[in-house]
């Protein structure tokens, strides 16, 4: 049994998005593999919305918003994400909830509890998740007492799609 080839190979897509193919050669090509890698760099971020990161130095596919804030899921399948930032120096016993949210309804939250003065800490959380093509995810900054460093080595976020 034989497989024939055109001469400019072919594709295979889901939902639109081109997951791999067969080049021109018989070899095996890679698509698209939806992933988001944000950096913010703005004035300070406050609480009680979505972040909406306006530096996005890598968007594979173009599946985050940076007017929204929200990685949409061009294919259903188990995304990895997650978050980074630095809480401020100065706060003393003072609070902050980030939440990720799945279509507007919180999915997994963090806390960080700052006990003393004048120390760095940092707010974090990794997850996998499943997402349906056009499920969509944002991070939210729930609660906290001062506005977070926004220098881009300081917050991050990244979706990808893993498989």
């Amino acid at each position: 049994m034989a497989i024939n080839i055109p001469a400019g190979g072919t594709s295979f897509t889901a939902n639109g998005v081109a997951v791999g193919g067969i080049n021109g050669n018989g070899a095996l090509t890679r698509g698209v593999r939806p992933c988001a890698v944000c950096a913010i760099m703005a004035s300070g971020l406050v609480a009680g919305g979505d972040i909406v990161f306006n530096n996005v130095p890598f968007n594979e596919g173009g599946y985050y918003n940076t007017t929204n804030g929200r990685f949409t899921a061009p294919v259903s399948g188990v995304y990895f994400v997650s978050f980074r930032c630095l809480l401020p120096y100065a706060a003393a016993s003072s609070a902050y909830w980030f939440g990720l949210y799945i279509n507007g309804v919180g999915y997994i939250g963090t806390a960080s509890l700052k006990r003393n003065a004048n120390m760095w800490m940092d707010g974090t959380f990794r997850t996998h998740v499943y997402l349906n093509a056009g499920d969509y995810v944002t991070l939210r900054y729930i609660a906290g007492a001062e506005a977070l460093y926004t220098d881009s080595n300081y917050l991050h976020y990244c979706v990808v799609l893993v498989k």
